[in-house]
């Protein structure tokens, strides 16, 4: 009975390492890694062009030009003769400093031209009265009669270079009296700011009774005439954009709708936002309509971005 139970056990056992050692041989099954999603990179693309076509791009109104005009000298500003929103014409006067402390610098200028001028003029007699010695000296050294040594010869001679060299400082001095007077001068006129170009003041920065510096603006002024849109299209859509190609300008927070064309586009993207920037000019607007400079709109292509660029 014993022996019975014995070899069970002993079967048992055999078993149980014979079970082990086929689960060691077994090798863990591998689960094969997805297969990459397919993309499609046409699709994707023109689906995102579609995309930005439908929301506009962002853009701003431009004026056909703007200028910050400055006083080139320092003053007190006398006068302000125009305002924010009125319309100037070429060269008008648009603000005047004082120029009553240049008019005075320019009465003793004129004063020390005068006289630089009459150094000059007595500069030149020496110099030509010294030339007549000098000649008569030479003519009579030259007959050998020994009436003139050589010293008086070596002097005469060094006085006339003496003459011609303050003649010429006479006129150096003349020169820079007279260079003095036309920037003062010139000072004076510039004490009068103008306009460069007809135009509508959008902003004044300083009133009358304030001290100028050079270099400090006082106005600025937009050029009357056509104005443009300025915006900026994914790089991806501005492959696709041409000069020409007709778009809606919508201005939400006017209400307003208006046409136009691309005129420009840049030739390179923008490393930072991967953009191209673009400008499209208006077509004609109607003078009832009042478009300021510097709004927010949003350019629509009409007919959809079709027509490509021709590459150089």
């Amino acid at each position: 009975m014993s022996s019975r139970y014995l070899i069970g056990g002993l079967c048992g056992l055999v078993a149980m390492g014979l079970g082990a050692m086929a689960l060691r041989k077994v090798e863990p099954t591998r689960v094969a890694s997805a297969a990459p999603r397919p993309e499609f990179p046409d699709r994707a693309s023109s689906l995102r062009e579609s995309e930005g076509a439908k929301d506009g791009f962002v853009g701003i109104i431009l004026p056909e030009a703007t200028v910050d005009i400055a006083s080139r000298i320092e003053g007190r500003l006398a006068s302000v003769r125009r305002q924010v929103g009125d319309t100037v014409e070429r060269s008008e006067v648009l603000a005047t400093l004082d120029g009553e402390a240049l008019r005075k610098d320019i009465l003793v200028a004129e004063a020390q031209l005068q006289a630089a001028q009459v150094e000059t003029e007595i500069a030149r007699i020496s110099l030509a009265e010294a030339e007549e010695r000098h000649k008569r000296l030479e003519e009579t050294a030259s007959l050998g009669l020994g009436a003139v040594s050589k010293e008086e010869v070596a002097t005469v001679r060094y006085a006339h270079q003496v003459a011609a060299a303050r003649q010429d400082a006479a006129h150096a001095k003349a020169r820079e009296s007279l260079a003095r007077l036309e920037r003062l001068r010139q000072d004076l006129k510039e004490a009068e700011l103008r306009a460069p170009f007809a135009g509508v003041v959008a902003n004044r920065f300083v009133d009358p009774g304030a001290l100028v510096k050079p270099g400090q603006v006082l106005f600025h002024l937009l050029r009357i005439g056509e104005q443009r849109v300025r915006f900026a299209v994914p790089e991806a859509q501005a492959r696709q954009l041409a000069v020409g190609h007709e778009v809606r300008i919508v201005l939400q927070a006017q209400g307003l709708e208006l046409s136009g064309r691309v005129s420009h586009l840049s030739p390179e993207v923008d490393a930072a936002a991967r953009v191209v920037l673009c400008l499209a000019s208006l077509d004609q607007v109607p003078d009832s309509l009042q478009v300021s400079s510097g709004a927010v709109v949003r350019v629509f292509p009409v007919s959809g971005m079709t027509a490509r660029r021709s590459v150089p």
